[in-house]
């Protein structure tokens, strides 16, 4: 099940307890969710890098990705529902031989605030 607030995706529930529930939170290094850019459908997988940012991978060098541009969940994954706004495009960086892009991604919501979540059961 995922958890939401009104500004996106913050995370998955883990384990659920008999009045509450552990998330881990989408910038958790082991999270992981299926997303793509929304204005270029570019698809990816979103990674917690653990430092309050995530990471979107497996994009191809070739791909046009701009700073600012919204990433949102694709459904991919069968856990979160499509088109969820997850976050913006901080970063992008085009290393020597990689085959890929690094791209890095705020999230949406700022996961040091949150105080209530929707669970959405799939």
């Amino acid at each position: 099940m995922v958890a939401v607030t009104p500004l996106g995706p913050v995370g998955k529930v883990n384990r659920v307890f008999d009045t509450d529930a552990s998330i881990i939170l989408l910038t958790d290094v082991n999270s992981s969710v299926a997303v793509r850019l929304q204005s270029s459908r570019v698809a990816g997988i979103l990674e917690g890098t653990g430092d309050g940012t995530c990471s979107m991978k497996y994009v191809f060098k070739r791909a046009e990705v701009k700073i600012g541009e919204k990433v949102v969940t694709s459904g991919l994954d069968g856990i979160f529902p499509e088109g969820l706004l997850v976050g913006y495009v901080s970063e992008v960086t085009k290393e020597g031989g990689e085959m890929f892009q690094l791209i890095r991604v705020l999230p949406a919501q700022d996961l040091n605030s949150i105080e209530e979540v929707v669970i959405l059961k799939r």
